[in-house]
């Protein structure tokens, strides 16, 4: 986060060293550069307990949630459904695409008959991203790094790929303990009946 707020002092630094004729377009696009940022990256992000509501107001949703992704998941290892992210397949601008191939775009019908989902179950899920204030959720069987089976789903994020915040709500059996360490925080909140919430910043 502080790097992504600290970006237009380096780009005005760069500014200034231009010559004349290009001072002022370059100020200008500073101005609108630090405005971006700091609408976007800069202001303060929710508390845990704020983040924690979303469960505690609906824990029904949660749970539907969770029983959806299950069974979609199958016998598959994991299983992502969201509102940018469907299987291995990534919305941009209305299209989808599949990395690292992204020169073949797919509608949504498309992608969603490849992964094997119904338009119908599709808008079930984002009826309850909806009512949960969530836009993405995925199932991981219990694997060589994931001892356990574990449900996530993401409730928050902000910031730049190497400097910013999520708040993702969980599933497992046992909850992990919270970790802090130099550069990197993440915060275990207990929410009951196997769920938490992990807020992490980077």
């Amino acid at each position: 986060m502080a790097a992504a707020c600290l970006l237009p002092l380096a780009l005005f630094s760069v500014a200034n060293r231009r010559a004349p004729y290009f001072y002022v377009m370059h100020n200008l696009v500073f101005i609108a550069v630090t405005a971006i940022i700091i609408l976007a990256f800069c202001q303060p992000g929710p508390t845990t307990n704020e983040l924690a509501s979303k469960y505690k107001s609906n824990p029904e949703g949660f749970e539907k949630l969770s029983r959806l992704i299950k069974e979609d998941t199958g016998s598959k290892s994991c299983f992502v459904v969201g509102l940018d992210n469907i299987g291995d397949y990534w919305e941009y601008m209305g299209k989808w695409a599949h990395p690292p191939d992204s020169t073949i775009n797919l509608s949504l019908a498309e992608v969603l008959k490849v992964v094997g989902l119904t338009q119908d179950r599709y808008a079930e899920y984002k009826q309850l991203f909806s009512s949960t204030g969530s836009e993405r959720i995925s199932f991981c069987h219990a694997q060589k790094y994931v001892p356990q089976d574990r449900v996530t789903v993401l409730v928050y994020r902000s910031g730049l790929a190497v400097s910013g915040c999520s708040g993702t709500i969980n599933w497992m059996k046992t909850n992990p303990n919270s970790k802090h360490d130099k550069d990197n925080s993440t915060k275990i909140t207990e929410l009951g009946n196997g769920w938490y919430l992990e807020y992490k910043c980077t």
